[in-house]
């Protein structure tokens, strides 16, 4: 450790850094790093992969204004948090501006990730062999937080810039999010093995002036078949 934490300390000395892409594979190096606030801030793209200890399953990302590509990648993890801050406050803000990518794969014990409402301009989300995830964003756990209307007024749009959406061999997902949204900017949906996502939260409206058609990619015909859009009956 003791080693580390000089090879964290000559990279914050780097004055000119001005972005670092790192993978990175051990709790213990990650807690370091996070705890370098200006290294952390320097971050552009970051890769977290095969973190198994046992005590490390909740992964608190701090605030990293340069980030735009995060890849987390077959960690024990069951929970994401942006920061301590409580949901009842940063549901109204807004934290990873720059983050545009996000990819997920191999985590099985997530369940939801509801800490991308705190992702305003993502535009390619991929989400992989993530056996227990039943919602993308859980109404659950929005519910319980915002209880009052102001609050509700104010809790972030998810994927108003979303382009690309990837959702593959997620056995357990049954929705995306609970009531239809607008995807001004969305053109290609691609869903391979989700056999229970029987609804899309697609309306006639949703990808109204986006300029091109949106396109969905799938290989099971019986899904397409089974599949409801949220102004069907």
């Amino acid at each position: 450790m003791a080693r580390q934490n000089n090879v964290w300390g000559r990279v914050e000395e780097l004055e000119r850094l001005e972005s670092l892409n790192i993978d990175i594979s051990s709790s213990s190096a990650l807690e370091e790093l996070f705890r370098a606030d200006e290294l952390a801030g320097c971050i552009k793209e970051l890769c977290i992969r095969d973190v198994k200890e046992e005590a490390y399953k909740t992964l608190v990302l701090p605030t990293m204004e340069r980030l735009s590509k995060l890849i987390i990648r077959s960690c024990d993890i069951s929970e994401i948090e942006i920061g301590r801050t409580p949901w009842d406050i940063f549901l109204t803000r807004t934290r990873l501006r720059n983050l545009t990518s996000v990819i997920v794969t191999g985590c099985n014990g997530l369940k939801d990730l509801t800490w991308l409402l705190l992702v305003p301009n993502l535009t390619h989300l991929e989400l992989q062999c993530l056996e227990k995830v039943e919602e993308i964003i859980s109404e659950e756990r929005v519910a319980s937080s915002v209880t009052d209307e102001p609050k509700a007024r104010g809790m972030n749009t998810p994927f108003q810039k979303l382009e690309r959406l990837e959702l593959i061999n997620l056995p357990r997902l049954k929705r995306i999010y609970w009531s239809p949204l607008l995807f001004p900017c969305l053109k290609k949906i691609v869903v391979e093995k989700c056999p229970k996502l029987r609804k899309l939260p697609l309306s006639i409206k949703s990808c109204v002036g986006g300029g091109e058609e949106l396109v969905i990619n799938y290989r099971d015909d019986q899904w397409f078949k089974r599949v409801r859009w949220e102004d069907s009956h």
